[in-house]
């Protein structure tokens, strides 16, 4: 189990990545915001009953970062993370569904507004969250 949520927080910086580069380019002030919402929200999620802990709040981030400066296809991120997503549905909590809903929001909303690009991945997740 302990493999399991470190691989979380590894697919979780996928997803925030996937959502910062849905229109192929990341601004400083979706990075901003993620590095706000991770230490205002996620670091107070603290332990859950199902075991999640997030010390890993830094991991997330240092996926994102490895992934940015790699450039890697923000569709290929989604998808590995929709994956995982489905193989361990156990780990995502109605609480842990909200945190990563509401911190994509942040990311899409952080930079003029959101666009086509990230409205389609938005939704796309709405959907896979809600299933």
């Amino acid at each position: 189990m302990e493999k399991t949520i470190d691989n979380l927080h590894q697919y979780l910086g996928k997803l925030f990545y996937a959502i910062a580069m849905a229109d192929n380019k990341i601004n400083q002030e979706e990075v901003a915001s993620l590095n706000a919402v991770i230490g205002r929200k996620w670091y107070d999620l603290d332990t859950k009953p199902n075991g999640f802990v997030l010390d890993g709040h830094q991991e997330i981030l240092q996926v994102f970062n490895h992934l940015q400066s790699r450039k890697v296809d923000s569709d290929y991120c989604f998808m590995e993370f929709r994956e995982f997503f489905n193989d361990h549905q156990s780990l995502f909590d109605e609480d842990l569904r909200k945190f990563i809903w509401d911190t994509a929001q942040a990311i899409a909303s952080s930079f003029a507004q959101k666009n086509k690009s990230e409205l389609v991945l938005l939704a796309k997740l709405k959907m896979l969250l809600e299933s």
